[in-house]
Formats: structure tokens, C-alpha cells, sequence
């Protein structure tokens, strides 16, 4: 990590600290230092003597008598090793109970996940890639033994998704299903705490025994879910649940990300949802795989029925990215239970039909591309703020901002380019 950064003006000292050359990838490199006595930028050359960098002006004489050193030779570029997976007993308890459909011990698995403890999420990583592993040796024996359909439900507040989540779930279940709901919910931006009351509101569906109802905090993450949604998702899975309901915090029109973790995704709306232009204006209407008009009972039935031709009009300006699918637009009152039947018989057609155009697959492998990013991104963010050196120089920058001595642009340009030029 490079111990002084520079400004337009000045030299700031971000750690006080002997001279010393920091390593480079490359052997023989020139690198610029700074020297803190003088304030001027040097040059030297560095060379590797089993990991111990030296500082030479110069090339060192050949004694008499003495060949030199052959320079050495190239070789390729070996592909990266991964350490063995090692887990600790107490997680060896947790994957077998998770393979034998133990809920108490799912539950386990998820919040192992979702601490923030260093050891906690050394264990979780072995145990998703673990899970990972066995998953895949499953499908090259039998590439039919893992058939989950994951679905995601998102709406306004207000339009009833946790009532209709349970009567859904409720339906499948006494169908023989085994289903998994991940309920999330807000978390406060001025506590971090959450009331995660959707579990609560779905007393019916938890009873049954073919059911796991999970609630977790947003914790302020953008776009509706949960930053281990996607790990939930796999736990859930490998304990035997091949339908994965996930319902996002009330949404609004440009928060999509459940999109990115699901096979389907399907928007419910109330009868006062607006109009056309509501439907066609560039956000969540054009993501959605389905949209359901929700509580369409007693006197909201004909309101129910104009949102539903309203936004078939839209849905045809919009089009879809599958193609020929048209995203179908259906009524239903979750609580009255009408319409419940349709709507999974047009979940089980838009399956049916991602399959046969080989788009299921392709869309899950671009979603676990775009959950790395996710993940990568996340990481950075707490190897920087557990890092005591980079958060002392991110403060002193933070200082220089809050003062409006230099741009936060700058500053986060010249802290960014400077660890990954001097790591």
C-alpha cells in the first residue's frame, strides 16, 4: 500500500513510515518513491532475493572468474489453486441436516450466512462452495435431479403480496410441493433494525410441514432484497425445495434486483395501479414476466378489470426480452383465493417455454455472472473498511473533501488508482 498520496498542489503524507520500495508484479521494475526528508520523487530499481526487496542504484559488479546469472526463464502462467474446503464440525452438522430437509437446521445455515463475523463467514463460504460441489456432481449423474423453479414477487405497497405469497404457497404445498419463501423486509437507514413482520402475516402456509418461510433485512440495500438473497436461494434449494418464492420489500418503479436471482418475475399491482402511461414508462413494468392485478373482489372487480386491459395495451408497446412471450396480464383476489390456479399455470408455461428456447439456463448462468460482480463489490467494501492503513488514508481524504479542499471525485479516483498501482 503506497504511503503518500499526491495532489494538485501538494504532497500529502498519508502514513509516516521509513522508506521503503513497495513490491511490484514485475521483476526488475522501476518504481517511484517519495522521500519524506527531502519531499522529492525518486526512481530505483527493484530486485526479488527470496522475497527480500533491496534498493541498488546501480548493477552490482560480476567478481572475476564468476559467469553471470542466466536470465531466467519465462514460464506460463499457472491457473489459480484453490485451498481445500476444510469445514468445522459444527458446520458438518449443519450440511448434513440441510441435505435431510432439517429446517432448524437451515435456519442455521441462513444466519451463519448472514453474519458479519470474520470466522462466521470463512465457515459460510466453505459451506456454499461445498454445497456447490455436491450440486454439481448430482446433475452429471443425473441432470434431472435438480428442478427448481425460483420466483420472484414484487409490487407497491399495498398491493397484498405477503397474502398472496401464502395463498400461492398454500396451493402448492397441498400439491405435493416443497416450497421456500425468502420474505424481505425494510430495514431502518437511522437504527439498522428490522421488524420482519411478513412472517407473521403468513401463519397458514408456516404450519404446513412441505413449507420453510424465511424473513430477512434488507439492511439498506437497494433495488428490494437482501445482499445473501442469492445464498438463501442455494441453502433453500439443496435442502429439497424445488419452488423458491422470494418477496421483495415494497418496490418501487426502477428497483428490479430480484429479477436478477429469479427464473420469473412477476409484478403485482392493485386496481388503482394508474393508468397506460403508468404501464409504459421505462421501469419495473418492462422487467416483469407476469403482472397480476391483485384484490380484484367485491366493489374493485370492474376497477380491477380496466388496470388489466389498460396494461395489456401497455405490455404490447413495451415488448419482452424472451421474445415471443408476451408477458401475460391476469386478475386474482389472494385473499377471496380466485384466480390463484391461472396465475401458476402461466408460471409453469413461462418455464416450459424459457426451456424449450434454451433461455432458462442461459438467463441463470448470466445471473450467477452478475451475483460475482455483486459479491466482488461487497468484499472490496469490507476488506477496505477492515483495514485500519486504508481507512486512516480514506479519512484524511475524507477530511480534504469535507473542507472542499478537493472534489470527491478526485478523491476517490486517487485512493482507488493508488492501491491497485502499489499493492
Amino acid at each position: 500500500m503506497l504511503a503518500y498520496f499526491s495532489t494538485t498542489k501538494q504532497t500529502l503524507a498519508v502514513q509516516k513510515a521509513p522508506v521503503t520500495l513497495l513490491r511490484s508484479f514485475s521483476t526488475n521494475s522501476k518504481t517511484r518513491i517519495i522521500n519524506p526528508r527531502t519531499n522529492e520523487r525518486e526512481t530505483a530499481s527493484t530486485n526479488f532475493d527470496l522475497g527480500v526487496e533491496k534498493k541498488t542504484g546501480q548493477k552490482s559488479p560480476i567478481p572475476e572468474g564468476r559467469k553471470p546469472k542466466a536470465e531466467p526463464k519465462k514460464t506460463a502462467k499457472r491457473a489459480p489453486t484453490f485451498q481445500p474446503i476444510c469445514l468445522s464440525p459444527s458446520t458438518e452438522l449443519l450440511l448434513e441436516g440441510i441435505k435431510n430437509g432439517n429446517r432448524r437446521m437451515l435456519s442455521k445455515a441462513i444466519t451463519l450466512v448472514e453474519s458479519e463475523l470474520e470466522r462466521d463467514q470463512k465457515q459460510a463460504t466453505s459451506l456454499l462452495t461445498r454445497i456447490i460441489e455436491e450440486r454439481r456432481e448430482k446433475a452429471q449423474i443425473d441432470p434431472n435431479s435438480i428442478n427448481t423453479f425460483r420466483v420472484g414477487i414484487t409490487g407497491p405497497p399495498g398491493t397484498g403480496k405477503s397474502t398472496f405469497v401464502e395463498t400461492l404457497g398454500t396451493n402448492l404445498c397441498n400439491q405435493g410441493n416443497k416450497v421456500a419463501v425468502i420474505a424481505i423486509d425494510p430495514s431502518s437507514r437511522k437504527t439498522g433494525g428490522s421488524i420482519l413482520g411478513d412472517r407473521s402475516r403468513m401463519i397458514k402456509l408456516g404450519m404446513h410441514e412441505n413449507s420453510f418461510i424465511r424473513p430477512s433485512p434488507s439492511r439498506g440495500i437497494a433495488g428490494g432484497l437482501s445482499v445473501h438473497t442469492s445464498d438463501q436461494i442455494l441453502l433453500c434449494e439443496h435442502a429439497g425445495y424445488n419452488v423458491i418464492i422470494v418477496e421483495t420489500v415494497g418496490v418501487g418503479q426502477t428497483e428490479v434486483s430480484v429479477a436478477d436471482v429469479t427464473d420469473m418475475f412477476m409484478l403485482l399491482l392493485s386496481p388503482g395501479g394508474g393508468d397506460v402511461i403508468q404501464g409504459i414508462k421505462k421501469g419495473v413494468v418492462e422487467y416483469a414476466d407476469m403482472i397480476v392485478v391483485n384484490k380484484c373482489d367485491g366493489d374493485l372487480v370492474q376497477r380491477g378489470k380496466m388496470i388489466q386491459y389498460e396494461y395489456k395495451n401497455a405490455i404490447q408497446l413495451l415488448g419482452h426480452q424472451m421474445g415471443d412471450w408476451i408477458p401475460p396480464v391476469l386478475t386474482a383476489s389472494s385473499l377471496m383465493g380466485i384466480g390463484i390456479q391461472d396465475v401458476w399455470k402461466k408460471a409453469l408455461e413461462f418455464k416450459q417455454h424459457s426451456k424449450e428456447n434454451g433461455l432458462f439456463e442461459t438467463k441463470r448462468a448470466l445471473k450467477r455472472k452478475n451475483e460475482f460482480w455483486k459479491k466482488l463489490y461487497e468484499f472490496l467494501k469490507m476488506g477496505l473498511h477492515n483495514s485500519e492503513e486504508v481507512m486512516n488514508s480514506i479519512q484524511k481524504l475524507q477530511s480534504l473533501v469535507e473542507r472542499g479542499v478537493i472534489s470527491s471525485r478526485q478523491a476517490s479516483s486517487d485512493i482507488v488508482g493508488q492501491i491497485f498501482q502499489y499493492m
